[in-house]
């Protein structure tokens, strides 16, 4: 725990130590400058991006439209957040303005061989309500996303649930530096892999989010992550980028493992050309476990490129060496605790692309590297891949695909679980969509979900190595047009 605190307050003393120079800075001077960068770049900043700007097919959990959306027919502006920070790159951000708008989303599912009740095929009803806010003032730019209520068992095979999702990005600029303090919160019955296309709220990076890839027993899952980051522009093409943050998945009612994490991350960007850039970055995780003595404190660095083409390309790919620490304590006769170490050195990878046409969108995602374990390992090595294509047909109808590979392999570490030991988890989800107006549409889709194991598990009533849901669900989603204040 030294290494780990000495990192966490290194970080968030740099950012303590920045803030009074921040505020102290000579208003009188080069003040037209200052508001000209500061007005500019709160048109560029992020709003609340998921992480693609375009979803695949229309999630009842998600929003109909993002600001900042290529097909939103509306002119884009660079999307300039640094490469080495928190969040996905997007294809750009529309003009910023002071907003408002409600949400109102009702879902009806038919589901087979669920995580819970007798075999075959049961239904439920989920109501949602929410509210997307976008709000600036002085330095201030704000982007919240929330959207929660719940679902209703229509023959009594499942319990009742109760769903919550926030996302929250608040950013403060100054002449040279920008403060951003990002908050998601997900609360779920089940997995939020493959759990109806969840995605609302922030798009963040891998590694910075709890590995929630398993497809465990129907509990409730809470999936969080707060971060805080400073970006401190060098040059008008250089900026270092610090950030510090937490992030749980904690299971409600259940033996899995819980996993909290501390995260410490620094980088350095620059800009080779206005679309393409280039970063370094360092980023160092401590890995906790309730109900498990197991340890896990992670080091990487990547080496990351990107290209940006307003309203047409955001790709990004980071890669580098991984090393980890396992810390394993073992009780002697006498009730005497020592701890034994070992070591691992690996590779990881993190990539993301978004690419969009006159009349359709293509998104797909990639990473490899050691993560919490999905609530069933005290840490795994994860291969994650989601891919997203939609396209619009006519003025009112949309049909999109989207799919989700997760691979979770046990750590070898001795003692503690049996090497070899895998899960394999795939989603895939058809949509068509119709649009009534501007404001509403109403959708149908399919959903196949799979996991398999080479060892048994058990996932609600189902025990063996596999594991297959099929879901129905139609879709009646209301969005109110935006209220200016």
């Amino acid at each position: 725990m030294s290494v780990l605190q000495s990192k966490l307050w290194i970080t968030f003393g740099m950012l303590l130590v920045c803030l009074p120079g921040v505020w102290a800075q000579p208003q009188n001077q080069d003040q037209g400058q200052s508001q000209s960068q500061s007005q500019s770049q709160n048109q560029s900043q992020p709003q609340d991006q998921s992480q693609a700007p375009i979803p695949a097919y229309h999630s009842p959990l998600g929003t109909t439209t993002d600001k900042g959306n290529a097909s939103s027919g509306t002119d884009l502006t660079p999307d300039t957040k640094p490469l080495a920070g928190a969040e996905n790159l997007s294809l750009g951000l529309s003009e910023s303005h002071s907003y408002w708008e409600p949400t109102v989303s009702v879902i009806s599912t038919a589901e087979s061989n669920g995580l819970v009740g007798s075999p075959g095929w049961t239904s439920y009803s989920t109501l949602l309500g929410g509210l997307n806010l976008h709000h600036i003032s002085g330095r201030s730019d704000l982007a919240l996303k929330y959207q929660g209520g719940g679902e209703v068992s229509n023959d009594g095979n499942i319990p009742n649930a109760m769903i919550q999702e926030l996302g929250v990005v608040e950013q403060l600029s100054f002449r040279r530096e920008t403060l951003t303090f990002i908050d998601r919160t997900i609360y779920l019955p089940e997995s939020a892999f493959g759990y109806a296309g969840v995605g609302l709220g922030v798009g963040l990076q891998p590694g910075l989010t709890p590995n929630g890839t398993v497809l465990t027993s129907r509990v409730r899952q809470l999936d969080n992550s707060s971060l805080a980051q400073l970006d401190t522009r060098l040059s008008p093409r250089s900026s270092v980028t610090l950030l510090g943050g937490y992030s749980l998945l904690h299971f409600f009612g259940s033996n899995l493992l819980n996993t909290n994490t501390t995260i410490v991350q620094a980088g350095y960007n620059r800009h080779l050309s206005p679309k393409n850039s280039i970063a370094i970055v360092d980023r160092f995780r401590a890995f906790r476990f309730t109900g498990s003595n197991q340890s896990i404190n992670d080091d990487l660095v990547h080496l990351s490129f990107a290209r940006r083409v307003t309203g047409r390309m955001a790709f990004q790919v980071g890669a580098g060496p991984e090393y980890a620490t396992f810390g394993t304590p073992i009780v002697s006769g006498s009730g005497s605790q020592t701890a034994t170490e070992s070591t691992r050195f690996s590779w990881s990878l993190s990539s993301n692309l978004t690419y969009a046409l006159q009349r359709a969108q293509l998104g797909l995602s990639y990473t490899h590297g050691i993560s919490g374990g999905g609530g069933v390992f005290a840490g795994s090595t994860g291969d994650t891949l989601r891919g997203t294509l939609s396209r619009t047909l006519s003025r009112s109808f949309t049909t999109a695909l989207a799919f989700g590979y997760a691979r979770n392999s046990v750590l070898a570490i001795p003692g503690v679980f049996t090497p070899g030991q895998a899960y394999n988890n795939w989603f895939g989800i058809a949509t068509v969509s119709h649009h009534w107006g501007r404001a509403a549409n109403v959708s149908l889709s399919y959903e196949g979900r799979y996991q398999d194991s080479n060892f048994a598990f058990c996932a609600g009533p189902t025990c063996g190595r596999s594991l297959f849901i099929n879901e129905v669900f139609v879709t009646i989603h209301w969005q109110g047009g935006p209220k200016t204040f």
